[in-house]
């Protein structure tokens, strides 16, 4: 097995578009869900804030650092390997300046939502909470794209259809656009 070279990036993020359309669903940190994809944006601006090459600033939140917490992990470049072993920067969302919003890089109606995702919801820049609860909307989409209450705490509602209230916005909250393989098939023999 051959070790990559010193500072070689494994897994970048090269699938990113070059320019991200704003769709003005702007959150702040405590909006964040892990899983989500987002790209930086300053408040009062409409559009994604760039790198040094010109490229949106296209993060994704997930559970690392000690204490364990939600971090923004940047796709491009993704994991760098260097001699002491491999490095993945990521910066706590507790590090950014108070006029930084996160733009979700995907948002879906109920209508154009792709099958067999989960999703935070939010209505007019608020995160959805169900009738008479705290907790927030939390849904999936079948293979017939019917949306699904996936909240455990929400146990009315839970493993049932959801009706969304027209101009709910659905973000992504689950990893599922990376590719896995398939599970080996085994043949048995008589």
């Amino acid at each position: 097995m051959t070790q990559p070279d010193q500072e070689q990036s494994i897994g970048s993020g090269t699938e990113q578009p070059q320019e991200l359309p704003f769709n003005g669903l702007l959150l702040s940190e405590n909006q964040v869900w892990t899983g989500m994809t987002v790209a930086l944006c300053l408040d009062g601006k409409d559009s994604v804030e760039l790198d040094a090459e010109g490229e949106p600033m296209v993060m994704e939140a997930l559970i690392g650092g000690v204490p364990a917490r939600r971090k923004l992990y940047p796709i491009k470049g993704g994991i760098v390997s260097h001699a002491g072993g491999n490095v993945l920067t990521a910066i706590g969302l507790e590090g950014f300046r108070p006029d930084v919003r996160f733009m979700p890089v995907e948002v879906f109606s109920s209508e154009d939502a792709p099958a067999e995702r989960e999703f935070a919801v939010f209505l007019s820049g608020e995160a959805l909470k169900y009738d008479n609860s705290r907790n927030s909307v939390i849904v999936s989409t079948d293979k017939s794209r019917r949306v699904i209450s996936t909240n455990g705490y929400e146990y009315p509602s839970w493993q049932r259809q959801y009706p969304l209230p027209e101009g709910a916005l659905m973000v992504p909250i689950d990893r599922s656009r990376i590719p896995t393989s398939p599970a080996p098939s085994v043949r048995v023999s008589a």
